[in-house]
């Protein structure tokens, strides 16, 4: 009952201050994600990136982390490995990846698969890129299936395959759900090879 009462009065005291309904929103999402509700943390860290507002997007991403939501890693991952509001560290961008991918999150996953690919500090392992890749690809991660058809095409820790690619990239014209799936790969192999 006073939980009741006290919840009555805040909601009362909030609807007669001068507040936006963008600040309504904006406190009713802070304190929901202190209480562990992933969706307001992931909109809060939206709003700061949308603001230009590193420092509090890293803050709320830490707030997250704390409660092992595993885009909250993925996020301070991504921080450290572009520097975004913080030094640039790879490293450090590496074990935060780790983290989110221990909780099974494909974009982490993708994102290892890139470092051991191609960065510029972590020396390059196109086996346990191709292992990452998988695990992202397995979840139907568009970018992972496209990098697994370049490391077959290319024979990058793997023997060349092209038949292999092809699946990844028709895989990939699924999850688009593209009407000529043959169209689709033919179109996507012709970008790859223009790229080389």
């Amino acid at each position: 009952m006073r939980l009741i009462k006290n919840t009555f009065l805040t909601l009362i005291s909030l609807a007669i201050l001068p507040i936006s309904a963008d600040e309504l929103s904006d406190s009713i999402a802070e304190i929901s994600c202190q209480n562990g509700d992933s969706q307001s943390c992931v909109y809060l860290v939206n709003q700061m990136y949308k603001q230009n507002n590193n420092d509090d997007a890293k803050k709320w991403l830490e707030i997250a982390a704390k409660q092992n939501m595993p885009f909250a890693y993925t996020g301070l991952g991504l921080m450290y490995e572009e520097g975004r509001g913080v030094e640039k560290n790879e490293m450090r961008a590496k074990q935060l990846y780790e983290q989110a991918a221990n909780f099974n999150d494909a974009d982490a996953q993708y994102n290892l698969g890139t470092m051991y690919s191609d960065s510029d500090t972590i020396t390059n392992d196109y086996e346990l890129a191709r292992q990452w890749y998988e695990k992202a690809a397995e979840q139907n991660h568009i970018h992972a299936n496209i990098a697994l058809a370049f490391l077959y095409l290319e024979g990058r820790g793997v023997e060349p395959n092209p038949e292999k690619a092809r699946s990844y990239l028709a895989h990939v014209c699924d999850i688009k759900k593209a009407d000529n799936i043959q169209a689709c790969v033919d179109e996507m192999l012709g970008k790859m090879n223009s790229e080389k």
